[in-house]
Order: structure tokens, then C-alpha cells, then sequence
């Protein structure tokens, strides 16, 4: 039967969907069932419980989201310094779509703790990889590497100030302070 998603995917679409716009413990298993029009022991077949789905939904996100990133980037035509800068105008982006929450993965420390066993770990995982990859971008355009926290703490202040609603373009402040971060470190050299 082709072109018929698999049962995992879709059950895996639906939570994805609900737990960002809802949250993981506003949601139960039953909805995500019904919502996905799925047989009811599907859930735990495919991911053993609430938990296991849970996690395979983050896990499922980390890569969607940071596909989607790399390539908002790679597709920018954007080369050097200015790659970094293409990460904001991504963030703006996403910030833009009607669906956006925040971060999925800070949502879920938020709802289980930065403790928690599943989100704490995915939500380190997570911040880990997309660190790495401003770190990368740091790293191509020849820039010294002290620089990859501050554009990553721009990075996550914007993705929060966007969530709150607490400054207009947050993604566009994030920018323009990244490209003074970079000017700056490029005209005395070796610095942060």
C-alpha cells in the first residue's frame, strides 16, 4: 500500500502536534489515538508507553528541527560570517509561523524537569547539537571559537523573547547584537 504513512509515523505526527501545542501532560493517549485515527494498542506497540512515545517524539524533533535549521542556512547562499547571520533570519522564520511555541525541548524540562530522565535528556542533547553547529559555523568562518556561546546565548534569548511576546523581531535584535559580536571580534582579533 503505498503511499499509506505507517502507523508510527502517524501516531508520531499527531503526538509530535498535540504535545507542542498542548503540552506532554495535557495530553493523554487516548486523544493522540483518536486524533490519528489509529487502533487503540498502537501506541503501546509501537512505543511501549506515554514515555516511550514521549521520547521518540523528541528524538524525532531534535532531527526534524535541526534539518531544517541546516538547511535554512546551507540554503541562504549566505558564505562565511554571514552563515551565522542566516541562523536569525531562520529563527524569524519560525518565529513567524502561526504554530510556534518555543522550544519543544525547553517546554518539556519546563513541564518535567531539567531532572527528568527523557526531556532534561533531550533537552541537553539537544542545546548540545545545536551549540555544535554554531560552533561549526564559528569554526568555517574563521572566527575565534569563544564566540559560539555568545551567538548560541543570542540564539536562545531570542527563541524565548519570541515565545513571550516580550520584544517585537526578537530574531532581528538577536542579529544585529550578533553582527556587533562579530565586528567587534574581528577588529581585535583574538577576542572573546
Amino acid at each position: 500500500m503505498a503511499g499509506r504513512p505507517k502507523v508510527d509515523d502517524k501516531i508520531l505526527k499527531t503526538a509530535l502536534g498535540l504535545f507542542y501545542r498542548d503540552g506532554f501532560q495535557a495530553v493523554g493517549i487516548d486523544r493522540i489515538i483518536d486524533e490519528a485515527g489509529v487502533a487503540g494498542m498502537s501506541v503501546y506497540r509501537n512505543f511501549g508507553s506515554k514515555e516511550g512515545l514521549i521520547d521518540a517524539v523528541l528524538k524525532r524533533r531534535d532531527a526534524d528541527w535541526m534539518s531544517w535549521l541546516a538547511n535554512r542556512v546551507e540554503g541562504s547562499g549566505a558564505a562565511g560570517s554571514q552563515r551565522l547571520l542566516a541562523l536569525f533570519d531562520a529563527l524569524g522564520e519560525w518565529f513567524a509561523d502561526p504554530g510556534f511555541r518555543g522550544c519543544m525541548f525547553i517546554n518539556a524540562a519546563a513541564e518535567f524537569g531539567a531532572d527528568d530522565a527523557i526531556a532534561g535528556r533531550w533537552a541537553t542533547d539537544h542545546k548540545t547539537a545545536l551549540k555544535g553547529y554554531v560552533r561549526e559555523l564559528v569554526m568555517a568562518a574563521a572566527l575565534p571559537d569563544g564566540l559560539s556561546d555568545m551567538l548560541f546565548l543570542l540564539i536562545e534569548g531570542a527563541i524565548v523573547t519570541a515565545f513571550l511576546k516580550t520584544a517585537r523581531e526578537p530574531h532581528r535584535i538577536a542579529r544585529r547584537a550578533a553582527e556587533v559580536l562579530m565586528s567587534t571580534v574581528t577588529s581585535h582579533g583574538d577576542w572573546p
